[in-house]
C-alpha cells in the first residue's frame, strides 16, 4: 500500500511540473518493492515484476523529465539484471526493449539495434509472441521516416511482425501489423500505398468474417481519406460502409460506434446539424442496448457541437467590440456584430444545453462521477458562451462534488 501511495505521488508531482520530486518518489517506489521482495523471499514472483516495472518507469522519467541519461541507463540495466537473475524471459525481453529505447535517446543507434534484436531473440526462445512482435515494432521505429532506405527497413520489420502473428495463428496481431504497414506508408508520404494497405486489412477481415476488424479498417480508411484526399465525400462513404457492415451483422453497439465516427467526421467537415443527428442516433442505439455511459457520451458529443456555434455567434458581444478596439472600420465592426446576432438567433440555448443535462443524469445513474462532472462543466460552458454567467457558475459548482 505504501508503494502504491508513493506511486500516486509520482503522478501528482508530474502534474505540478515538479520532475525532481517525481523522480525521487519513483526511486522510492523501487526501493520499497525491493524490500517487499526481500521480505517475501520470493524470486520471480509478483514482487519482482512490480520492481522491474518500477525501474522501467524510473528510467523513462529520469531521461524524459530529468534529462539524466546516466541515471536512466542505470535503472534500465538494474531492471535487466533483476530479470535475468530470476530467469524470467518475458521480463528480460521487456527490459531489453526499454534499454534499447534509452540507447536511441542517447544517440547510440548501433547499440540500440543490437539490444532490440537480442530482445526479439529472447522473446522468440521463450515463445513470447507478443514480446517478439513488440521488439520488431521497436526496431521499425528506429528508422521510420528518416530516409527511404531506413523506412524500407522499418517496413521489413513490420512485415516480419505480421508473419510472426500469422505463424502463431494470432489474427489480431496480424491485422495490427497490416494496419501499421499502412501507417508507415503514410509517414513515407505514400498515401496510395497506405490506402491499399488499409483496403488489404478490410479484405482480410471480411474474408475471415471479422466484423469488428472490418469496421476498424473502414474507420482507418475514412481518417486516411479525409487527411490526404481532396474529395471528403470518400471519407463519408467509408464511414457509411462501416455502418452498413454493422447493420448486416446486427450489432447495434458497434453501429453506435460507427455513428460516433460519422458525427466526428461531419463535425470536421463543419456540418454541425448532420453531426448532431449522427450523435443522437448513436445515443438512441446505445439506449437500445442498455449502454448508459455510451448514450451519455453521445449526448455530450451533440451538446459540444453547440459550443463553437455559440462562441462564433458572439452572443457575449465580444466579436464586434474586439474589431472596433483594434482600430478597424467602425461600420465593419457594427456589421460583424449584427452578423453575430443573426447567428445567435439560430442557436437555441435550451436545445443546446438539454443533451448535456441529460448526459449528467445518465452518468449519475451509471455511477460515473467523472462523466457527470464533465457533463455539468459542458453545460456550464454553454451557459457561459451564451452570457448566462450566474447559471454557468451554478453548474460549475454542481460539478465540484464529482471531481
Amino acid at each position: 500500500l505504501e508503494a502504491k501511495a508513493v506511486g500516486v505521488m509520482v503522478d501528482i508531482y508530474l502534474s505540478m511540473d515538479d520532475p525532481k520530486s517525481a523522480i525521487a518518489s519513483a526511486r522510492e517506489v523501487c526501493t520499497l518493492y525491493r524490500e517487499i521482495e526481500e521480505k517475501e523471499e520470493k524470486k520471480g514472483g509478483g514482487g519482482v515484476e512490480r520492481r522491474v516495472a518500477a525501474l522501467h518507469e524510473l528510467a523513462k522519467l529520469s531521461l524524459e523529465r530529468g534529462e539524466d541519461k546516466e541515471g536512466a541507463l542505470q535503472a534500465a540495466n538494474e531492471a535487466l539484471d533483476v530479470s535475468r537473475e530470476v530467469g524470467d524471459a518475458k521480463l528480460e525481453a521487456t527490459s531489453l526493449r526499454v534499454l534499447s529505447e534509452l540507447q536511441i535517446a542517447s544517440q547510440d543507434h548501433a547499440k540500440a539495434a543490437e539490444t532490440v534484436r537480442e530482445a526479439r531473440a529472447v522473446a522468440n526462445k521463450a515463445g513470447d509472441v507478443k514480446g517478439e512482435v513488440k521488439a520488431l515494432y521497436t526496431l521499425a521505429s528506429f528508422g521510420l521516416g528518416k530516409t527511404k532506405e531506413t523506412t524500407q527497413e522499418a517496413l521489413a520489420s513490420v512485415e516480419e511482425a505480421r508473419l510472426v502473428g500469422q505463424r502463431a495463428g494470432d489474427k489480431d496481431l496480424e491485422i495490427e501489423a497490416m494496419q501499421t504497414i499502412a501507417n508507415v506508408h503514410l509517414v513515407d508520404k505514400e498515401p496510395e500505398k497506405a490506402k491499399a494497405a488499409v483496403e488489404a486489412v478490410r479484405a482480410y477481415c471480411r474474408d475471415s468474417k471479422d466484423v469488428r476488424g472490418e469496421v476498424k479498417a473502414l474507420q482507418a480508411l475514412a481518417d486516411l481519406t479525409f487527411i490526404v484526399g481532396e474529395d471528403k465525400s470518400e471519407a463519408l462513404k467509408a464511414v457509411e460502409a462501416a455502418r452498413q457492415v454493422c447493420q448486416e451483422a446486427g450489432d447495434c453497439g458497434l453501429e453506435a460506434r460507427a455513428l460516433h465516427d460519422l458525427a466526428d467526421l461531419r463535425s470536421r467537415m463543419k456540418e454541425p446539424e448532420e453531426a448532431s443527428r449522427a450523435a443522437y442516433e448513436a445515443g438512441r442505439l446505445q439506449r437500445q442496448v442498455g449502454d448508459l455511459r455510451g448514450e451519455a457520451q453521445a449526448l455530450m458529443k451533440a451538446a459540444a457541437l453547440h459550443v463553437g456555434r455559440l462562441a462564433s455567434a458572439g452572443r457575449r458581444g465580444h466579436g464586434g467590440g474586439r474589431a472596433h478596439r483594434r482600430g478597424e472600420d467602425e461600420e465593419e465592426a457594427e456589421g460583424g456584430a449584427e452578423e453575430n446576432e443573426k447567428k445567435a438567433e439560430e442557436v437555441d440555448l435550451e436545445k443546446a444545453e438539454r443533451p448535456a443535462l441529460d448526459a449528467y443524469k445518465l452518468f449519475e445513474e451509471a455511477g460515473d462521477s467523472r462523466g457527470a462532472a464533465e457533463a455539468s462543466l459542458l453545460a456550464a460552458t454553454l451557459r457561459f458562451e451564451a452570457g448566462s454567467l450566474v447559471e454557468a457558475i451554478e453548474l460549475m459548482e454542481q460539478a465540484l462534488p464529482h471531481l
